[in-house]
């Protein structure tokens, strides 16, 4: 259970990624309390390239690489993101992700996420 000084901070950063935009505080609390806590130290991977994602991924604290399946970092993000959009879309991975340091990550499933994110047709 996230303190409430915690919480309305977590809150009020989530807002501000744009997948996650227009969704209400109240709305943002529930998501919350459906995400499962991760933490990955410096080369602990999150996912990898390839198949059908089922999760949606909110890195809280860190850094994560973006890697190819040629394990070739291309990208590297920061706290705070969303990442894994594939899990609403349907689309497959395209690259791995792998903690560059260490990194506190938020996951949630593919059906709680599209009961809660806002009706977009490019997304859902």
């Amino acid at each position: 259970m996230l303190q409430k000084s915690n919480e309305v901070a977590l809150v009020e950063a989530i807002k501000k990624i744009p997948l996650l935009n227009g969704i209400s505080p109240s709305r943002i609390r529930v998501l919350i309390s459906l995400c499962e806590g991760r933490t990955l130290q410096p080369g602990g991977v999150l996912c990898t390239a390839g198949g059908i994602s089922d999760e949606l991924y909110i890195l809280l604290v860190g850094e994560l690489g973006v890697f190819t399946a040629d394990d070739l970092q291309v990208a590297s993000l920061k706290a705070v993101s969303a990442l894994g959009v594939g899990a609403i879309t349907g689309q497959p991975r395209l690259a791995a992700l792998k903690a560059l340091k260490p990194s506190r990550v938020l996951v949630l499933r593919k059906a709680p996420a599209r009961s809660l994110l806002p009706r977009r047709s490019a997304l859902l």
